[in-house]
């Protein structure tokens, strides 16, 4: 069942994994990283995603105008969704335990950009995009 902002809810008793415990190795970093079909799988799952088309809902708008009030705020969640700051929270007032959706991160030189450029290429094809800037990386993913 979607939250209201419209993303799906995983670990949720109605949550996507208990539904399809399959859909967890998609997220899983060990999993991602020893094998190329859940790479390719996971990017396809990412391409699908809505995370990246929601808006901020009451929630989080609510708590981003109690900081421009004065109210000191902090947020840490487990959701990687970014709906905080696109609400209007400073991002150094958000603690993402899990991450975001919105950046992309390699694993082999910490390269980071925005997860809608990685999205393009697999768009345009790419079944396991390779880092652009980590020299050698790609070789090793394939």
């Amino acid at each position: 069942m979607p939250c209201d902002s419209g993303i799906p809810d995983y670990r949720g008793p109605n949550g996507l994994w208990r539904r399809d415990p399959e859909a967890e190795k998609l997220v899983t970093y060990d999993y991602y990283m020893s094998d190329p079909e859940i790479r390719r799988r996971s990017w396809q799952m990412r391409r699908q995603n809505r995370t990246l088309q929601a808006e901020p809902n009451a929630a989080h708008l609510a708590v981003a105008e109690l900081e421009r009030a004065g109210v000191p705020v902090r947020v840490i969640t487990q959701n990687v969704d970014g709906l905080h700051q696109l609400a209007g929270m400073p991002a150094r007032k958000v603690l993402e335990l899990h991450g975001t959706a919105r950046e992309f991160v390699c694993t082999g030189c910490s390269a980071r950009g925005p997860m809608e450029d990685a999205l393009a290429r697999v768009e345009a094809g790419e079944d396991d995009p390779p880092c652009l800037t980590a020299a050698g990386f790609s070789s090793r993913r394939r």
